[in-house]
């Protein structure tokens, strides 16, 4: 039996997560399990500085604020018991930066320009290009 190849996105996510544990090791639980809820299609951008991401047990979502001085705000109770890293910002940050790394596996593979796109491709092309040039996002910006 044959394992099909990881897809695009899948490697972005993956390499996403293993650069971040390696960069940020003292937070390897929460990245841990921010990526679960990365995987599992957990989050999800409601505009430029606001991420949805649904609870580990799917009964609620928390909105995570990620503003452009990179401190990442959660309604979640752990964020209000430590201040900031909860796995719902982890996984919102992992997000930006696994939405960039799509972006440049994409051009690295030869696939066809956004206009070519899926409209959910394109949506998550524009928005990574959008994170990069409004400065948002950035190696240095848990």
């Amino acid at each position: 039996m044959t394992t099909a190849a990881p897809s695009i996105a899948d490697q972005a996510i993956e390499q996403t997560i293993t650069r971040l544990l390696a960069k940020y090791p003292q937070h390897s639980a929460r990245i841990e399990r921010g990526a679960a809820l990365l995987r599992a299609g957990a989050v999800r951008r409601l505009d430029g500085e606001r991420f949805s991401v649904r609870a580990s047990n799917g009964e609620r979502e928390y909105i995570v604020t990620m503003p452009d001085d990179g401190t990442a705000t959660c309604q979640c109770i752990d964020a209000a018991r430590r201040g900031r890293g909860c796995k719902h910002a982890w996984a919102s940050y992992m997000s930006q930066i696994a939405a960039i790394r799509f972006e440049v596996l994409s051009r690295r593979a030869g696939v066809p320009a956004p206009d070519q796109w899926s409209p959910e491709e394109a949506k998550r092309l524009l928005f990574a290009r959008w994170l990069v040039q409004s400065g948002r996002v950035g190696e240095g910006k848990p």
